[in-house]
């Protein structure tokens, strides 16, 4: 899980002006949420349209895109989509950290030790970044109900991401290339082994729901990580994916910026274009069949260069 694409692909500054919001999505779209919008005002925030299903919310001059236009989805990913909506755990990282940004001393530190080790290392020893994309709950909406048994989280980061998918697993395995965030994970209470799965000639026991989420456009091997996970599901297993779009792929070779080896090729002038891109394009051909797509926000704490950053991600569900 990268955190630092979240820097490097900008997104708008917190004190910039919203662009006015997009009309309330059909009926059966904007349903509920009257608690999470209770609470919402009673912060004193400017957020709209909070808790509506696939609607996008202005808080406090910062976009949350949950919604998609459908007449740009292919039909394969139109019929899937599940859409979620901002909720009280995303309404509790913007209280965190909006307006509580890492400092100037902290972001240099940062900076420096980016000169030597690559930004996964780097957010790990410094523990930057937090990170948020989908809570517990909507994890359970987008699966269809608790799956229980055998996860795999494929580059699970410093596990802020892997820790809202656990309670819906019996029994969960992560991977990870940094040394520095297997730590983390460590540190979490998550296994963790050290590997790079597009690669590695290593048997693990079949898992029934594989994630791999915000890694493949920082992949050098994108396309090879995708059949290798293949192979690693059981009968009947799914993989969860999440990708920012539109895809700006790029990897690392140690603390240097490269380009990855295998071309991603999910590039199109809107998200919902990519999205649909993506689905037939990338994820068909490795064997992989939708079964439910939704857009929201990856949010991360900020830094000295901006306060908050947000990317619009795709995440899908499909059986291998």
């Amino acid at each position: 899980m990268d955190p630092p694409r979240v820097r490097l692909h900008v997104a708008r500054k917190a004190h910039h002006k919203a662009p006015p919001p997009h009309p309330r999505p059909p009926a059966e779209e904007g349903t509920e949420g009257g608690a999470v919008a209770s609470t919402a005002n009673s912060r004193g925030l400017q957020v709209q349209s909070v808790g509506l299903l696939g609607t996008d919310v202005d808080y406090d001059g910062v976009t949350l895109s949950y919604r998609c236009d459908k007449r740009l989805l292919s039909p394969v990913v139109r019929h899937c989509l599940v859409p979620v909506a901002c909720d009280e755990p995303v309404l509790a990282f913007l209280d965190r950290y909006h307006r509580r940004p890492h400092g100037f001393a902290r972001t240099l530190l940062h900076g420096l030790l980016r000169l030597l080790v690559s930004d996964f290392d780097a957010n790990a020893i410094l523990a930057m970044y937090p990170l948020h994309l989908l809570a517990t709950g909507q994890w359970q909406a987008l699966l269809g109900g608790r799956p229980g048994g055998h996860l795999l989280d494929v580059g699970a980061g410093s596990g802020e991401v892997t820790s809202t998918l656990a309670p819906l697993f019996d029994d969960i395995l992560t991977t990870e290339v940094s040394r520095a965030m297997a730590w983390r994970l460590g540190r979490r209470g998550f296994r963790c082994l050290r590997m790079d799965v597009a690669t590695a000639q290593i048997a693990l026991p079949p898992s029934d729901v594989v994630s791999c989420l915000n890694v493949l456009d920082r992949a050098s091997r994108p396309l090879s990580l995708l059949r290798a996970i293949r192979g690693m599901l059981a009968p009947g297993g799914r993989l969860v994916v999440a990708l920012p779009l539109p895809a700006r792929p790029w990897t690392y070779h140690g603390a240097q910026i490269a380009a990855p080896e295998e071309e991603l090729g999910c590039g199109a002038p809107t998200f919902e274009e990519s999205a649909s891109l993506f689905a037939e394009a990338v994820l068909a051909p490795a064997g992989f069949t939708v079964q439910a797509f939704t857009r929201a926000p990856y949010l991360s704490r900020g830094d000295a260069a901006r306060a908050l950053y947000v990317l619009d991600d795709a995440i899908f569900v499909a059986a291998g």
